[in-house]
């Protein structure tokens, strides 16, 4: 008999096994610093600064 060919698991599921969360390093650093999403101000989209920059920005 001639000798198979490929691989012989092609087309075969691979066993899923318990999935593992991960914590990535921003994750870590966010926790750390005791970061929210309301924590941070938005940036104007015309001048490219945040709300606070904004108040003391000098004006020639």
């Amino acid at each position: 008999m001639a000798k198979r060919r490929g691989n012989p698991n092609w087309g075969k599921p691979e066993p899923i096994g318990p999935v593992v969360p991960t914590v990535t390093s921003f994750e870590q650093v966010v926790k750390e610093f005791k970061l929210s999403a309301g924590s941070v101000h938005p940036v104007h989209p015309s001048t490219g600064m945040g709300s606070q920059e904004q108040e003391f920005k000098v004006h020639p």
